[in-house]
């Protein structure tokens, strides 16, 4: 039974260490970034640029849709006359 509780502690240290570890390393890349850019830029201005390019999400290219346009020698007669109806014309 003291096994037990000494394995479950054991083991809530040891995770809390892993934890520890990776929340320093997180900080670690949060200030050497913010070293960089201080190196990089020129002035305050560029600097905050810097941070603030990092925290917006990149735009994602438009998907490329497919053309509603179809030659009219593809189409028969009947789809001729429903594209004319509902184009109006």
């Amino acid at each position: 039974m003291i096994e037990i509780i000494a394995l479950i502690i054991l083991t809530g240290v040891i995770i809390a260490q892993y934890v520890f570890h990776y929340l320093t390393v997180k900080e670690s890349n949060k200030e050497k970034t913010k070293l960089i850019h201080a190196l990089i830029s020129k002035n305050a201005e560029q600097m905050r640029d810097l941070e603030l390019t990092e925290k917006v999400a990149p735009i994602k290219p438009m998907m490329e849709t497919a053309p509603d346009l179809v030659e009219e020698r593809e189409l028969s007669d009947e789809d001729f006359e429903k594209a004319l109806t509902r184009e109006g014309l």
